[in-house]
């Protein structure tokens, strides 16, 4: 077992790989409906790190959280509405991945009406299982939900990493 921010700090490490078709930068619908859950970005490191909660997804049958890493960072954009009723979950419409020979760009389209896009020179991926975590997502006006025991992954969660993908980029 790692924590989830030690996977961000050893993002190049070797895990081993998934099942071609389970690669969300191969295809991007595997993300459809996953949540997006807590971003973090890392201004020394040049690195853009995310959580994203696998278990509402479509095309999910592996862990329960993804973690999407993105090193080399080059560029950097969020934009969206303020959702009318806080906290509100940033469910994921749509993931596109354009790769060229020496970067990644990534971009999610969320709901409500969201964007967030990121270049770097590498990205990985890495899905996990993390104890703890419930079937469903928690119901989020009950009260604390950013730990494992309020129903969602955080920074310093315990993962069983199952596998991981990269496009094939070293920038």
């Amino acid at each position: 077992m790692i924590t989830l921010n030690s996977i961000v700090r050893r993002a190049s490490t070797g895990v081993p790989g998934g099942p071609p078709d389970w690669n969300p930068f191969r295809c991007g619908d595997l993300l459809q409906e996953c949540s997006l859950i807590e971003l973090t970005s890392d201004a020394i490191e040049s690195r853009v790190a995310m959580i994203i909660d696998l278990r509402t997804g479509l095309g999910e049958e592996g862990g329960d959280t993804g973690i999407m890493v993105v090193e080399a960072v080059t560029h950097f954009a969020w934009s969206g509405q303020v959702a009318a009723a806080r906290p509100m979950l940033r469910t994921i419409v749509g993931f596109h991945t354009r790769i060229e020979p020496d970067a990644v760009a990534l971009r999610f389209d969320l709901t409500p009406e969201s964007h967030l896009t990121i270049t770097g020179g590498s990205a990985r991926y890495f899905e996990g299982l993390v104890p703890g975590l419930g079937a469903a997502q928690p119901d989020l006006g009950a009260g604390e939900y950013r730990s494992v025991e309020g129903g969602f992954a955080d920074w310093s969660s315990e993962c069983d990493v199952l596998y991981s993908f990269d496009p094939g980029v070293r920038g």
